[in-house]
């Protein structure tokens, strides 16, 4: 699930799937703004049959803190 996930997030955010991991932060490491965010929401939502919610995704500061969301 977890490379499902990674997967995913570098098809959404046009990264190299390869400089992701669930360390990745998000500030940092990729160029994340309002519009990544809203994109990998919808794209998380629709592929992990799952609802985040946007105060919770607020609070993320990594890759793996957004997993642990869908799990």
């Amino acid at each position: 699930m977890e490379d499902k996930f990674l997967n995913l997030v570098a098809t959404e955010l046009e990264i190299d799937r390869s400089k992701l991991d669930l360390t990745t932060k998000l500030d940092e490491s990729i160029d994340w703004d309002s519009l990544s965010a809203i994109s990998l929401i919808s794209a998380l939502d629709d592929k992990f049959d799952t609802q985040i919610d946007d105060d919770d995704l607020i609070n993320c500061s990594c890759l793996g803190d957004i997993f642990k969301l869908i799990k």
